[in-house]
């Protein structure tokens, strides 16, 4: 079974009822939804999981340049040379700074004042904010172990936006049934197919494969996009009996999910606001 398939029958399962009442397309929008919380708070609580690199060559007389449409939080923007070590960086210095800014964080823009060098290439280190759009479907002919060519899905729909898949993983199936997961560092599209550069290099053969498009974070996250899609579903007409063991089961996820993110690059024991105390009451909600 695909990662979509399952997480869309994991959310059925949640939901628990005799018939159902979305349709595939549906459950796939509110697992879209689901991850864009769950990421979010995750992020937001501490430095991690989950940052993608992207370059960033300065032109002439241009100091505006387009985000990616998914970063959260921007880490640093530097001058490397070819072993990444850096350089020397740009430093945001605020719009009261008699320096002038450095760079600024403007809704989905960079701006660059005063305007660095021209022709000099920046990598640009960000933290992603959940959302994507979930798809799978066959890999076009052309794809190579770094390079691929996603053509239409037969399930879900693909982002419409450049750089759309960026930070977020592709698992590839081969024609004989071995699968391989990669992290997307880049993508881009023309409208119709879509294009991901991916690292390291697949050892398998993508040709006459299929592609998923899938969050990261494995199973445990699949089942917290799952209990939470199943909440929001639920929650227009369900009584909140019904939704209670749902929410309960979600809360002992989430914290799974928060101690484990934390773990991952070595930030410490606790992400914020998560303590003993609180797992104690997600096992005895009674308790005061």
């Amino acid at each position: 079974m695909s990662w979509i398939s399952e997480a869309v029958q994991k959310v059925r399962d949640a939901t628990n009822e005799p018939r159902a009442k979305y349709s595939d397309s549906r459950v796939i929008e509110y697992l879209e939804d689901a991850s864009a919380l769950v990421m979010g708070e995750l992020q937001t609580m501490h430095d991690g999981p989950n940052a993608i690199r992207w370059d960033l060559t300065v032109e002439a007389d241009k100091y505006q340049y387009q985000l990616p449409p998914h970063v959260q939080r921007i880490f640093g923007i530097f001058k490397a040379n070819d072993r990444l070590e850096a350089q020397w960086h740009v430093e945001p210095r605020g719009r009261d700074s008699w320096l002038s800014p450095g760079v600024l964080f403007d809704n989905n823009q960079i701006s660059f004042v005063p305007i660095p060098n021209e022709g000099e290439t920046y990598h640009v280190w960000a933290r992603v904010n959940g959302e994507i759009k979930l798809a799978s479907g066959p890999l076009d002919a052309a794809s190579t172990a770094s390079s691929l060519i996603l053509d239409p899905p037969t399930l879900g729909s693909l982002d419409p936006r450049d750089m759309g898949y960026a930070g977020s993983v592709v698992r590839v199936t081969d024609a004989n049934g071995k699968a391989e997961e990669r992290h997307v560092s880049a993508s881009s599209t023309d409208g119709v197919e879509c294009t991901l550069s991916v690292a390291p290099d697949l050892t398998i053969d993508p040709a006459g494969g299929t592609y998923e498009l899938v969050p990261v974070l494995g199973k445990l996250y699949m089942l917290a996009l799952a209990l939470q899609a199943a909440l929001l579903t639920m929650r227009p007409d369900v009584p909140q009996s019904r939704t209670l063991a749902v929410e309960r089961s979600l809360a002992q996820v989430m914290r799974q999910l928060r101690l484990s993110a934390t773990k991952l690059n070595g930030y410490g024991h606790f992400a914020r606001g998560d303590t003993w105390q609180n797992h104690v009451r997600i096992h005895n909600p009674n308790r005061r």
